[in-house]
């Protein structure tokens, strides 16, 4: 059940806390305020990969996908064990990506979606992948999702998992499928 939020509250409802951890994959969505550009560069990709690196060992968890767009970011974000947290983790990169955006910061909330466990089966994340990957080509920025050099995935032992890639789902689904089955020993 989603709480809805008190009357006069301005923010999204939130699921409870515990729907955030775990082996869970949630599709972030983040809004520069005021749909603000001109901060997405090479220079602030490297950083934003920084902030990854530094945030995703203590909240285990990965991005399979990511796409950085001029006004606006969307996340894949997976839970690999019983312990991660990505409510935590997203509090964390957050902060660090609005020290990065300075003067500019992210709306105030993000926009979450909890795939359900129909979701997270290797059709409908492959589609939702798909999706956050072709994020440029709807906007018109580039006329294949391959010419977008913001797109990308951060998994550490995938290094070379790229949501763009035609073998993406057989790099992927192996690893994501170990992760659930040596936690639920």
């Amino acid at each position: 059940m989603i709480p809805m939020p008190l009357e006069g509250a301005h923010h999204l409802p939130r699921l409870t806390p515990e729907s955030y951890r775990g082996h869970c994959c949630i599709h972030w969505a983040m809004t520069i305020k005021g749909r603000a550009t001109g901060w997405l560069n090479e220079n602030w990709r490297q950083s934003f990969i920084s902030v990854l690196k530094n945030h995703i060992p203590s909240y285990v968890v990965c991005i399979p996908a990511y796409c950085l767009m001029p006004d606006h970011l969307h996340l894949l974000v997976a839970g690999l064990t019983n312990t991660s947290d990505q409510r935590l983790f997203i509090r964390a990169t957050r902060r660090e990506m609005n020290r990065l955006l300075r003067p500019l910061k992210l709306q105030k909330e993000p926009y979450d979606h909890l795939l359900r466990p129909s979701e997270s089966k290797s059709d409908s994340f492959a589609a939702l992948v798909y999706y956050v990957a072709e994020n440029p080509v709807r906007a018109g920025l580039v006329s294949r999702a391959q010419d977008w050099p913001f797109t990308g995935a951060y998994v550490p032992e995938l290094p070379e998992l790229d949501p763009r890639d035609a073998n993406y789902r057989e790099v992927w689904w192996p690893y994501w499928n170990k992760c659930i089955s040596s936690s639920s020993i």
